[in-house]
């Protein structure tokens, strides 16, 4: 896989950083064609290439990280803080997963932010099947299960069933100010301080990883923020959703 590497910026909400997954095996990067007026390449580690290309129109430059996936290198989505609020630099959070223990070989700010709620990714967060930030309307690029690259946009789609009423779920660990959402306790320990909305506290029942969710109500408040545990999910019907 030949991937853009982007300059390191002081400030983001996240990144991507490439860590080693598996022992590793012999490298076999080929020779990359690449036209620039010069040209410096730097071997990171076994099987990753940081290229960085130069061109005197502008002046550019821009830096190209080379990776053998065979090699066992993998991307992963990482961002600070207990949930999707929180804000570090990406050369930050790359320390941190090597503090952690994780081979790092290199990173890349993943998103932009909100500042309210603070750090929030405006688009898709998905971190070890985990969805930190729900969908928005703003492509994605991810890794699935057997490890292929997809680019594009992501959806939430669901329904509310409560006896003989249903209502559309169209977010998910996002706010929406229209319609309903679901907020589990990978978005973090609070709901979003959408203000106007009907609030709805459930305890799940069974796999909360199931794709058909079951839970008990707890409470139903009209407020902006509610608390969320390990089991327990939270309805928010924004202020303008519709009625049921």
């Amino acid at each position: 896989m030949r991937m853009p590497c982007l300059p390191v910026r002081p400030a983001a909400d996240a990144a991507l950083a490439l860590t080693g997954a598996c022992a590793r095996g012999p490298a076999a990067l080929a020779p990359l064609p690449l036209r620039a007026d010069s040209v410096a390449t730097t071997a990171v580690a076994d099987g990753v290439r940081l290229h960085r290309l130069r061109f005197a129109a502008g002046p550019q430059v821009a830096h190209v990280l080379e990776v053998d996936r065979a090699a066992c290198w993998t991307l992963r989505a990482h961002k600070t803080g207990d949930g999707a609020v929180g804000r570090a630099g990406a050369l930050a959070l790359a320390r941190a997963l090597a503090a952690a223990g994780a081979d790092v070989a290199g990173g890349v700010n993943a998103d932009f932010f909100l500042f309210a709620p603070p750090g929030v990714p405006q688009g898709a967060h998905v971190a070890d099947g985990l969805v930190v930030a729900g969908p928005a309307a703003r492509p994605v690029l991810a890794l699935d299960s057997a490890g292929g690259v997809f680019m594009g946009e992501l959806r939430a789609e669901g329904e509310v069933r409560a006896g003989a009423a249903t209502l559309p779920l169209d977010a998910w660990n996002r706010g929406s100010a229209r319609g309903v959402a679901l907020f589990d306790r990978a978005w973090g320990e609070r709901t979003d301080s959408l203000p106007g909305r009907v609030l709805v506290r459930l305890r799940l029942l069974g796999d909360a990883r199931a794709a058909s969710l079951a839970g008990v109500v707890e409470a139903v408040d009209s407020g902006s923020v509610a608390v969320l545990a390990d089991g327990v999910a939270v309805l928010a019907a924004g202020a303008a959703a519709p009625a049921s």
